[in-house]
């Protein structure tokens, strides 16, 4: 499956962005909002890999 991570995205097109994302890439999609605070979204933040922005 594919891991992403986004932050930025309004609340009310983060469910369209996620269906978008379903839809046009061949394999399972898992999407994290990560303006939210939390001790998983720092992890990801502080390891994870930025491919854009």
């Amino acid at each position: 499956d594919i891991d992403l991570a986004v932050k930025g995205i309004m609340p009310k097109l983060f469910f369209k962005f996620y269906g978008e994302l379903m839809r046009n890439l061949s394999k399972p999609v898992d999407l994290v909002d990560l303006s939210k605070k939390s001790l998983f979204n720092q992890i990801v933040e502080g390891k994870g890999i930025k491919i854009y922005g």
